[in-house]
């Protein structure tokens, strides 16, 4: 199971350049909870065609974070919307296993922003 691991993160992180969309950002919503009535939350995304929504789901089942949501007719999100989440598993996975190409960018300032 540890070597399928191994594999399934390799290939995750390998094929991401080439996905449809990926990116992490910052969102800044009205909130209620907060003094100033607005709240920043860090996502990570991963879009795909809806051909790909079991690969998205896998995904999601195998990092153990994130869900899967409809984006238009034909695409589907894997969103990672939870601090801890991006904190504890996204940022690490990208670090231990570096995205290749202009997209690792993004990753890069994700980063910098949770420090």
């Amino acid at each position: 199971m540890v070597t399928f691991s191994l594999l399934f993160l390799f290939l995750l992180v390998h094929l991401m350049p080439f996905c449809s969309y990926f990116y992490s950002f910052l969102s800044i919503f009205k909130s209620n909870r907060t003094k100033i009535g607005y709240a920043i939350q860090l996502m990570f995304k991963l879009t795909q065609n809806k051909r790909d929504k079991e690969l998205l789901e896998l995904v999601a089942k195998f990092m153990n974070c994130g869900a899967v949501y409809s984006h238009g007719e034909n695409a589907f999100d894997l969103t990672v919307s939870k601090l801890a989440d991006n904190q504890n598993i996204i940022i690490p996975m990208f670090k231990t296993y570096p995205i290749q190409g202009i997209k690792s960018w993004n990753i890069k300032i994700s980063v910098k922003l949770l420090l």
